[in-house]
């Protein structure tokens, strides 16, 4: 099921050539590099760290019934991990997709975001340890998005769960520093997770907050003033 990286590379060559895919994150969740490898079973491919966007990272490679995918662990100051399979760019995908990996549980005890259908009408939320909701799983339909939950609730999802319509999905945060706007985000992120990211590029205190109306103002929370200084919130 896992490889090195040079007999990964090997085995994806032929499918690369002959199709137009690529490794698309449909999936990312909060855990240790340690925990990874342990659930895993070993460690990253020579503990080489890859230096691309959005940080650098480590990564495992699998393969399962001819699906081949990887494992990222992204070096940032809140551990985060993405599930990337090998698809095309323009696929839909169901998150059964994450199920036939056939990985461990527990790396969806603290999932952030799963990749779903586009332009749906029901969705999977989350709500964090500061009550903040966001956008977890856009479903095919409210029966496709009560098996995530049943899923995700047998895996010990440590959050709650719930289902209900999809929200605006151009629905952003908004960073502010000094009552200027410095960067917008998607909204399935929380504010310390938003932060974080922008941390890299900018220090002293901001504002994150969501531009709501009153359709909004009793489903988001109106967000926080962060200090940000040296990657650290």
């Amino acid at each position: 099921m896992w490889f090195t990286k040079e007999d990964f590379n090997n085995k994806v060559k032929n499918i690369r050539r002959s199709s137009e895919v690529e490794p698309i994150n449909i999936c990312e969740f909060s855990i240790s590099a340690e925990r990874l490898a342990h659930f895993i079973g070993t460690v990253p491919d020579d503990e080489v760290l890859e230096f691309t966007d959005p940080s650098p990272c480590l990564r495992w490679y699998g393969c399962v019934d001819d699906l081949f995918f990887q494992v990222i662990f992204y070096l940032f100051d809140k551990p985060i991990a993405a599930i990337a399979p090998f698809l095309t760019m323009s696929e839909e995908t169901s998150w059964v997709l994450l199920k036939e990996l056939q990985l461990p549980s527990e790396f969806f005890k603290n999932v952030q975001w799963i990749k779903g259908y586009k332009n749906s009408p029901f969705s999977v939320y989350s709500i964090d340890v500061d009550n903040l909701v966001f956008d977890l799983y856009r479903a095919k339909n409210e029966e496709e998005a009560q098996e995530l939950v049943g899923f995700l609730n047998e895996c010990g999802y440590e959050k709650k769960l719930f289902t209900g319509l999809s929200q605006n999905s151009t629905f952003q945060w908004v960073a502010e520093r000094n009552g200027e706007e410095i960067a917008r985000y998607k909204s399935r992120y929380s504010t310390e997770t938003f932060a974080l990211r922008k941390s890299r590029i900018v220090s002293g205190k901001i504002k994150v907050f969501c531009p709501t109306d009153d359709s909004y103002s009793s489903f988001f929370c109106n967000g926080k003033q962060l200090d940000v200084k040296n990657g650290i919130v």
